[in-house]
């Protein structure tokens, strides 16, 4: 309470004081003055009253001798109704916590995502109006130096630009030193999307369906049948029939068949070698369905080995952190061995970079969190290609604040409308919805895709053909060496018919 002269008018007095006070973040200040017969009482509303919308310093109330003209307690409430005010915030995109609706002409109209939820609910209990800005330059969070030069959203709440920012805005000294954060309402963490191990190639993509001992089992058994077929072989006749069954010439290549899933020529009529073929046949069969199946599978989309594990296997790998100018400070504590792999580029080249991570084009990683990650993923379910990938190790835990500037009285209103929301859960309940409303979608576009006919295209079927040339050389290989044992057969043999005969002239 500032009381002034008694003997002067004060009136202008009065405005300066509470123009002062009010730029220093100062409101619950009233300034007593005499004006004729009585006492004027007046103060500041930073956000507008019923009446009016805007802030302004207005008459409060009046003394005189029958005492106070209006019973009105002497310091409103100015901070829990805005009567519609407007307020501008720095925003920007960041999916899945800032997601901007916008216009037929680019203008933004609403807000989704986590903290456009919370921005939407906090407008409507404080009454205000939101007037949203975009920093300049595509800068989003911007840089904060540590002599106060800052870039992006954070320079336009320290000048003044915006009264306020929200858009996945994590804390640290720096901006704690510059700038007033609320209480934080959500609990994330930094990560690194990593890229992928290199692809499968073609002919290896032919042996993902079975793991390694199944195929070691399966080409024992398969040796094992092949050497008691040929030890067999060298049996007397009954004991062949037993097994092979009659008139069967070529056991091993009725084998081969068997296996294959093709019928033996002729079929056995021994009811031992019926039983044993049949034995054969289910078991193949079982098999060469399930390797048919995930092959079909495997086929249709690329498929990589795993990505590296832990920052010694990341850091002799050769993999590169690219990061943009905002997100240096990061790594300021980093090892040695992690600063050397970082590599600065600027904003505007990191959806091409992601890009390039995701599939594999560039070796490395980049900063995100796993609230993204997760959406995008999520979006990777409807377009079918490569999944995000996240690197084992976590950089730290960050949690989300909304920014004021220094001293602005802005963050206890907004924390009295965050804490119940957060106590009682419902910003976590926000994000589950929001990332599980984008998996339904995406479960369900893949159901579509799934009731669709998807043939095999020449580039899924290069492996198979692949093998298939190769399976056609080898028989040509063996083709030309039974040709030309049969034409050295017939020569010798020509050669020793012409020998003899020559002895026999002699």
């Amino acid at each position: 309470m500032v009381v002034t002269s008694y003997d002067a008018d004060c009136t202008s007095l009065a405005d300066a004081i509470l123009e002062l006070t009010s730029n220093k973040f100062i409101y619950d200040v009233n300034v007593l003055f005499r004006k004729n017969e009585s006492v004027i009482m007046k103060t500041y509303f930073p956000y507008g009253r019923p009446d009016r919308t805007r802030g302004h310093i207005a008459r409060w109330n009046t003394y005189d001798l029958q005492g106070f003209i209006n019973d009105r307690p002497h310091y409103p409430k100015k901070l829990e109704n805005f009567y519609g005010s407007s307020l501008r915030v720095a925003l920007f995109e960041s999916v899945p916590f800032m997601k901007l609706i916008r216009d037929s002409n680019n203008r933004i109209v609403d807000y989704a995502g986590i903290d456009g939820h919370l921005l939407n609910r906090i407008s409507r209990r404080l009454n205000m109006t939101i007037t949203p800005v975009e920093p300049p330059l595509n800068e989003k969070w911007g840089t904060l130096e540590p002599d106060g030069t800052a870039t992006g959203a954070i320079a336009m709440v320290m000048k003044g630009t915006a009264n306020m920012t929200i858009t996945f805005f994590g804390n640290n000294p720096l901006r704690q030193k510059f700038l007033a954060p609320s209480m934080s309402y959500y609990q994330s963490s930094l990560v690194l999307i990593v890229s992928p191990g290199s692809e499968y190639g073609t002919f290896e993509k032919l042996l993902l369906p079975f793991q390694l001992t199944l195929w070691i089992g399966f080409i024992i058994v398969f040796i094992n049948a092949l050497l008691i077929i040929a030890i067999l072989q060298n049996f007397p006749l009954v004991v062949q029939r037993f097994v092979f069954g009659r008139r069967n010439k070529n056991p091993i290549l009725n084998f081969y068949l068997a296996t294959l899933g093709y019928p033996v020529d002729p079929p056995p009529t021994r009811n031992f070698s019926r039983f044993l073929l049949s034995l054969w046949i289910f078991g193949t069969f079982i098999l060469r369905t399930a390797y048919q199946q995930e092959m079909f599978g495997f086929l249709h989309r690329p498929l990589n080995r795993s990505t590296v594990s832990g920052w010694d296997q990341f850091v002799s790998s050769g993999y590169h952190i690219f990061i943009a100018p905002t997100a240096e400070y990061l790594f300021d504590d980093a090892h040695a061995k992690i600063k050397s792999s970082i590599s600065v580029l600027p904003s505007s080249d990191n959806t091409a970079i992601l890009e390039a991570i995701r599939y594999g084009r560039a070796r490395g990683a980049c900063i995100s969190y796993p609230e993204l990650i997760a959406y995008l993923n999520q979006q990777a379910l409807l377009d079918g290609g490569p999944f995000y990938q996240q690197f084992s190790e976590r950089l730290y835990s960050y949690p989300i604040h909304v920014f004021f500037r220094k001293n602005s009285p802005l963050v206890k209103s907004f924390d009295e409308q965050i804490q119940p929301l957060v106590t009682h859960g419902y910003i976590q309940h926000w994000a589950h919805s929001i990332l599980n409303r984008n998996l339904l979608r995406g479960i369900e576009a893949r159901a579509r895709q799934a009731l669709t006919a998807q043939p095999l295209t020449l580039d899924m079927l290069a492996g198979v053909f692949g093998l298939y040339v190769s399976g056609l050389a080898c028989a040509g290989l063996a083709f030309m060496a039974e040709n030309s044992s049969a034409n050295y057969r017939w020569a010798t043999e020509k050669a020793s018919e012409a020998l003899g005969a020559n002895l026999d002239a002699a």
